[in-house]
């Protein structure tokens, strides 16, 4: 390797005398004075830049060029355009608002890596990745951008970590139009936007992050996109901790969501998502809303302290809830709503505030409880709360019921294996039918039961099922099945149709 350091017309003398195809030339650029886009142009493709260099927009077209600021550092005031390069290197440089737009743009299959640089003031993106462009930032500051940080768009690829993106116009990072991200061990805050967003069938892996105080959303997944995030820390910022939305799909593993002002995740529109071991808290908007026609997946995850609703599944929506230790919130931990369904097997599910309830379906919802799930509302609240034409269904495994049972306004529930430590009442049209098939007392009311007008309660399916308790009904408007009651208590009214010798 050659190195020269020369200027002025001795670089274009010293230049045309250089050997061009054995390997790289490299040259010092002492800025002012020189220039690196005259460094370029005489052949040079390792850069040595000194000072301050104000030179508008550096175009490489050349592979394999390094430009990188000396020991005593180098700002560009100005910005880079690659276009078209292969394995070009921008390292230990800070980068300046010139007349350029944008601080570092790679285009039309570029290749590049950029490490310990800071990018700032631009006047749109502080980098841009377009047309097939691949680029990697490392241990990268870009700030106060004029609109996003980082833009990478037309199935273009970034790898970004290590890296702060901050105080943005608009979007920390904007992920876009079929290209794909690996964003890691970064930080992404106070942006005027969202943190990251991922749009218009882009993807993305995002981890082991800090991403807070942003505007908008901390994550955003949108139109046809995917994205993986694992281990991040997204918390307080403006809107919603991860949004997935509008047909998209989104992979959450350990990520701490918490104290945002919106929800802690939303997956809406025709979504899905997978959320497992996360802790999701303090979020303002609730925990994790399932929604418009979405499905997801909650598993061994703690919902905790959120503002309204801990999970709420809604609009034809379909979620199953598996194995998550602590599911509570300020409203309904558990909320199932027009048409949507849900799954829960192994959860523990409290309810806090008068009136709430721990597990709340209404206006057609359906849920099915498999097994191992604690409910729990004592001393306040309900524990089960149906209402509206809703369904729950109860079977396979033991589930523990402690506090008020509410059905009600044309709903129905079937309890197969249940402990029930609370009063169950029915009204309004309602059915609820008890179902012992083992005949080993694992259905069982600790209770008082009453069935109020043009309602039906029925113990049903050959074996005893035991009631611990007074149960009382309105007469010939109610219905009661007492083939299979074991009572200790008495009984009420109950005189209506289908009504049937109880044994003691």
């Amino acid at each position: 390797m050659k190195h020269i350091v020369i200027g002025g017309l001795a670089l274009l003398l010293a230049a045309a005398s250089m050997p061009t195809a054995a390997g790289a030339m490299s040259t010092t650029v002492n800025c002012p004075g020189q220039t690196i886009a005259g460094a370029l142009n005489s052949g040079f493709d390792e850069i040595t830049v000194n000072g301050t260099c104000s030179e508008g927009l550096i175009t490489i077209v050349q592979d394999d060029v390094t430009i990188k600021g000396g020991a005593s550092g180098a700002t560009i005031v100005g910005g880079f355009y690659v276009n078209g390069a292969r394995r070009g290197r921008i390292e230990s440089l800070t980068i300046e608002s010139g007349a350029p737009p944008d601080g570092i743009f790679a285009d039309n299959n570029s290749d590049l890596a950029v490490s310990s640089v800071v990018i700032r003031n631009m006047a749109r993106y502080g980098a841009l990745v377009d047309h097939g462009a691949s680029v990697r930032l490392t241990s990268v500051t870009i700030e106060n951008a004029h609109l996003d940080g980082l833009f990478a768009g037309g199935n273009s690829s970034v790898a970004f970590d290590h890296s702060t993106v901050q105080t943005a116009a608009e979007h920390g990072l904007n992920i876009n139009f079929g290209a794909s991200a690996d964003i890691q061990d970064s930080t992404i805050q106070n942006n005027v936007g969202n943190g990251i967003q991922v749009f218009f069938s882009a993807s993305a892996t995002i981890e082991r992050n800090s991403i807070v105080g942003n505007q908008g959303t901390g994550v955003q997944v949108a139109e046809n996109s995917g994205a993986v995030l694992n281990g991040n820390a997204i918390s307080g910022n403006a809107l919603i901790g991860v949004w997935v939305d509008l047909a998209s799909n989104a992979e959450l593993n350990g990520n701490t969501i918490d104290g945002n002002s919106g929800a802690g995740v939303s997956v809406t529109e025709a979504s899905s998502g997978a959320l497992y071991s996360n802790q999701v808290t303090n979020n303002a908007g609730g925990g994790i809303d399932i929604n418009q026609g979405s499905s997801a997946t909650v598993t061994n995850s703690t919902i905790q302290n959120n503002g309204e609703i801990g999970i709420h599944v809604g609009y034809s929506s379909t979620a199953q809830i598996d194995s998550n230790p602590t599911i509570q919130a300020t409203a309904s931990p558990v909320s199932v709503d027009f048409g949507a369904s849900a799954l829960l097997r192994n959860n523990v599910v409290t309810a806090t505030q008068t009136d709430d309830a721990a597990l709340d379906l209404d206006w057609g919802a359906t849920v099915r409880l498999a097994g191992g799930n604690t409910l729990n509302a004592s001393p306040i609240g309900f524990a089960i709360f149906l209402q509206q034409g809703s369904t729950l269904i109860q079977r396979s495994q033991l589930d523990t019921v402690i506090g008020p049972v509410l059905i009600r306004s044309v709903s129905n529930a079937e309890f197969r294996k249940v402990h029930i430590t609370g009063n169950v009442q029915i009204e309004d049209h309602s059915l609820v039918r008890f179902r012992e098939l083992t005949n080993d007392g694992n259905v069982a009311v600790t209770g008082n039961l009453s069935v109020s007008r043009d309602s039906g309660l029925n113990f049903v399916g050959g074996l005893p099922v035991r009631v611990v308790g007074n149960i009382s009904c309105a007469d010939e408007e109610s219905s009661l099945g007492t083939d299979n009651l074991l009572l200790t208590g008495s009984k009420k009214g109950c005189t209506g149709y289908n009504n049937q010798s109880v044994q003691n």
